[in-house]
């Protein structure tokens, strides 16, 4: 897919561009600041496409995010709220071993995060040396098991994979096998809307957090050095949107990665990106300055110029 665009505004982490997708003209709104922001359908348009890829987890070996897509029936007017995720932030006394999991991009009505309507899961946390799961599909993918890095202290000791988070439940928790009770932690299930988190304490060292999705994928678990990666989070589509899909990425692969609007967004260390597009021949001209001054432009670029 070739695409062309024109940078005209830039308003509130928002860019607003015309790009051209295959010789068809669209207003492309694009979100890639972290944050939550306010989308007001222009006048006159009822039908607006949403891509969106979650944040990737940081670290070398930081789950991707998941990419999701749809067609909203809307109306004009009609507000929604437009949240780009990114890394999560949490305490934890071994941050050398574990890093942050991505968050969940998303598209909710009523200002509820919990009526979503399209939703792209974060990847999970990655450690020093494991793997955390890609985030988005129906289900997030699982962390990687693995065996401790002290095996001269334990002979049979793993750090079981954490699950990522599906449409029912959070992801499971990774689960430790250890001589001693003192030398290994097990993961927290993941739970609605957010990343996953575990625990730490001067003896038992957590491992990673699991990524954030409509449900977040269970944080790892650790042993005798060895800290177990979080799963990712998973993807949504409501029911009532059209053409509409999720998929998830593969460890540090973001799911579609290859599309050109991606821009390295979903990437491990990157944050996640939202984008709608609005065919021009659904505009008009109505009371939005914005809306006015994008068709104006549209109008001098293609017929005047």
């Amino acid at each position: 897919m070739l695409f062309v665009s024109l940078l005209l505004l830039f308003n509130q982490g928002e860019n607003t561009s015309i790009v051209k997708i295959n010789g068809t003209d669209y207003i492309l709104y694009e979100y890639s600041r972290v944050g939550i922001y306010d989308f007001v359908v222009p006048q006159n348009v009822n039908r607006i496409t949403v891509k969106m890829w979650g944040s990737g987890a940081n670290g070398i070996y930081g789950g991707a995010g998941g990419y999701t897509e749809g067609d909203i029936i809307v109306n004009s007017n009609e507000e929604f709220k437009v949240q780009v995720g990114g890394p999560t932030i949490f305490i934890a006394s071994n941050l050398s071993h574990i890093k942050p999991s991505g968050e969940r991009s998303s598209v909710y009505r009523n200002n509820n995060p919990t009526d979503e309507i399209l939703v792209a899961g974060g990847g999970g946390g990655g450690s020093a040396s494991n793997y955390g799961g890609a985030g988005g599909g129906v289900s997030g993918q699982s962390s990687i098991t693995v065996f401790t890095s002290k095996p001269e202290m334990c002979s049979n000791c793993y750090a079981y994979s954490s699950g990522g988070g599906n449409q029912t439940h959070g992801g499971d928790p990774g689960k430790a096998t250890a001589a001693s009770n003192l030398y290994y932690s097990i993961g927290v299930s993941g739970s609605r809307n957010y990343a996953s988190v575990g625990y730490s304490n001067p003896d038992k060292f957590q491992g990673s957090p699991g990524g954030g999705g409509y449900y977040g994928g269970g944080s790892g678990a650790s042993t005798y050095g060895t800290y177990g990666g979080g799963g990712g989070g998973s993807g949504f589509v409501a029911p009532s949107v059209l053409n509409g899909y999720t998929l998830s990425g593969s460890y540090q692969n973001p799911a579609n990665m290859n599309d050109e609007m991606r821009n390295n967004y979903g990437s491990p260390n990157n944050g996640g990106l939202v984008l709608i597009l609005i065919q021009v021949r659904d505009f008009t001209m109505g009371n939005h300055r914005q809306q006015n001054m994008l068709l104006i432009t549209y109008f001098l670029l293609n017929f005047v110029f």
